[in-house]
């Protein structure tokens, strides 16, 4: 009969071999942000598309999102009629959500370090699928 066996880490570290979870991912339904808030409350981070503009082109609105993406220091960040498909360049995590002034947010964690934004984070205009932030997002973890 075969034995349940444990993986030790060198620094002695034990992780079972009889999780009761499996390790998947699960893509957030389109535009979703009901769900995505209830994926973030009860598993964690989720992992989002982003467009967060161009420098350069013709399009205004991608180049505005761009300069207040790059400028970004405070507040929340807005830009009506940002796409939500067109221009997914980035890749942030949500990591929380909340309301400030009666304006709901995600708080994401860009990968750009802690000099920029909120000590590397941004709050993002939810329930409007601001520049696409829940169409192409993901949960992965043990569930």
């Amino acid at each position: 009969a075969a034995q349940k066996q444990k993986y030790q880490k060198s620094d002695g570290v034990s992780l079972s071999s009889d999780s009761k979870g499996k390790l998947r991912y699960e893509q957030i339904p389109y535009g979703n942000e009901e769900y995505m808030k209830k994926i973030v409350y009860e598993r964690g981070p989720v992992y989002v598309s982003f467009d967060c503009g161009e420098r350069t082109g013709n399009d205004t609105i991608l180049r505005e999102v761009s300069q207040k993406w790059d400028h970004y220091a405070s507040g929340i960040f807005d830009v009506p009629g940002c796409p939500e498909y067109r221009n997914l360049n980035h890749a942030p995590v949500v990591v929380g959500y909340g309301t400030e002034n009666g304006t709901d947010y995600w708080k994401v964690k860009n990968s750009w370090g802690e000099d920029w934004g909120e000590n590397g984070y941004v709050k993002v205009r939810r329930n409007k699928n601001m520049c696409g932030i829940a169409t192409a997002s993901y949960s992965a973890g043990i569930f």
